[in-house]
């Protein structure tokens, strides 16, 4: 996720504390999820506050969301489970619908995103195979 959206964020939410997204995403495509997330949080704490409550870690694993608070109840997890499965169906680069995808690295892209990053990776095996041609040992 760009700095400026982590900042908008961290900025509008105080439970934000610390770095947000310390293992970083692929790209801005969860915006919106986490700021629907966070705003659902916040009702619950409106609704019931929690003292000294934090959102400790956010990353992707796997392909979907993970969002670590400390001093949770169930309203909160609950909220939490429907974003998590929700980024299951997000695209992590773009935003718009998608899938989780297979790989070195799992992650969930839309078909555009996916095929971007194929050819990026193509290009990668292409490059590599063409150093090994001239000269194995700069491998």
């Amino acid at each position: 996720m760009s700095p400026e959206l982590e900042k908008k964020l961290t900025n509008r939410f105080p439970f934000y504390t610390g770095e947000l997204i310390r293992y970083g995403f692929p790209g801005d495509g969860w915006f919106q999820l986490l700021w629907d997330l966070s705003e659902d949080v916040e009702e619950c704490l409106d609704r019931d506050p929690i003292e000294d409550f934090e959102v400790v870690q956010v990353k992707e694993k796997f392909g979907t969301l993970r969002y670590y608070v400390s001093h949770g109840r169930d309203d909160i997890y609950a909220c939490i489970r429907r974003a998590e499965a929700r980024s299951a169906k997000t695209c992590e680069e773009c935003g718009e619908p998608g899938k989780t995808r297979p790989g070195g690295w799992i992650l969930t892209l839309c078909d555009r995103c996916h095929e971007e990053r194929e050819e990026e990776r193509r290009q990668s095996w292409e490059e590599y195979k063409e150093l090994q041609s001239k000269d194995p040992t700069k491998t």
